[in-house]
């Protein structure tokens, strides 16, 4: 179980690792945050997120007229989606999720292909990581099992 104690141990050690890390109560304060956050930017990269899609995010920023790379589209041929997955890596903000992070401040992934790993490393001017509690593990141990058995298995 996730307590309140967890949820700020880890917040407090992702700000010690160098993370901007933010925490609010629900899904709508989320959005919002989310959403000032990245005001300034026109291209957006979308890693495979279910959490960041569940928020509408993707939908507000295309209704604001930004670029949105998202390999998710519907239709698009191996060669598109590529193309995609390349433009994410390049573009102003990149968003995305994580399988699991530690309340001692790790962030672990898990990637299929490796566009999400790439571009949390190196492109983008600005990286947020959107992740529910749920993805909130006690350590390093369990964060790389959850990685393996839980999340990953989802988009296997």
């Amino acid at each position: 179980m996730i307590t309140q104690d967890m949820i700020q141990e880890c917040i407090g050690n992702l700000k010690k690792n160098g993370f901007d890390a933010h925490f609010v109560e629900d899904v709508g304060m989320a959005k919002e945050m989310i959403l000032n956050m990245i005001l300034g930017y026109e291209s957006f990269g979308v890693g495979g997120s279910d959490t960041v899609r569940s928020m509408n995010i993707v939908k507000e920023l295309k209704i604001k007229g930004k670029v949105v790379y998202d390999h998710w589209e519907e239709g698009l041929t191996k060669e598109q989606d590529l193309d995609l997955r390349l433009r994410q890596g390049r573009c102003d903000c990149f968003l995305c999720s994580a399988n699991a992070i530690s309340a001692s401040g790790e962030i672990v992934n898990i990637d299929g292909i490796g566009n999400r790993v790439a571009a949390m490393s190196f492109g983008p001017k600005k990286v947020m990581i959107v992740a529910g509690v749920n993805k909130i593990t006690p350590d390093l141990a369990s964060a790389i099992k959850r990685a393996r058995e839980i999340a990953g298995p989802l988009r296997a």
